[in-house]
């Protein structure tokens, strides 16, 4: 009984594909039964590629996790070095403290420090800046109008990297905007070179 269905079922389908003129009974299916032939072939062949691009992926993939743990290694090895570093430069230059540098407002605005102010332009010929190293990274300005303090802020060179690394190009104070290169470059000239 369930042999009988589905020959019916396929002789409704061969039927159906006669009529769409797929197949032709005159060649006594051969075309139909070649291109089944192909089909099956063909899938063979698809299943071999298929299993030979996922043995080619798994082997990347291995590769990729295998660089990845050797990345995570590196980057714990370089933390641990940094960490070493600063504790070590910390514990030797904790009280570091520098001369401090003169600059005129002229000055720094030439050396591309200063790229915009709110310093009124009568007071910035009187205007000079005091930079000196606090400690290792720290760094303080001390901005002073004919002899007077008018203004103290501290630098981190930690903090100054970060914006560099994030592509931020200004730091803006209270009075003045920095651009971020040109006050690494500076500070680097001046203390870390």
């Amino acid at each position: 009984d369930v042999y009988k269905r589905q020959a019916e079922y396929g002789l409704e389908n061969i039927k159906q594909l006669e009529d769409a003129n797929m197949i032709s009974k005159e060649d006594r299916y051969t075309s139909f039964l070649k291109d089944i032939a192909l089909e099956v072939a063909n899938r063979a062949e698809r299943r071999e590629q298929q299993r030979k691009e996922i043995a080619r992926l798994q082997a990347a993939l291995k590769q990729v996790k295998k660089h990845g743990e050797y990345m995570k290694e590196q980057i714990s090895e370089f933390e641990s070095y940094l960490k070493s570093c600063r504790e070590n430069s910390s514990r030797s230059d904790k009280k570091v403290k520098s001369k401090p540098y003169k600059f005129s407002y002229k000055d720094l605005q030439k050396k591309g420090v200063i790229i915009d102010s709110d310093v009124p332009p009568i007071s910035r010929g009187r205007t000079k800046f005091f930079i000196s190293m606090t400690s290792i990274g720290q760094f303080d300005v001390e901005a002073k109008i004919a002899g007077l303090s008018v203004g103290k802020m501290q630098l981190e060179l930690d903090d100054l990297l970060i914006k560099k690394e994030n592509n931020v190009t200004r730091l803006e104070l209270e009075q003045v905007v920095l651009d971020v290169n040109m006050t690494i470059f500076l500070i680097n000239k001046l203390f870390l070179a």
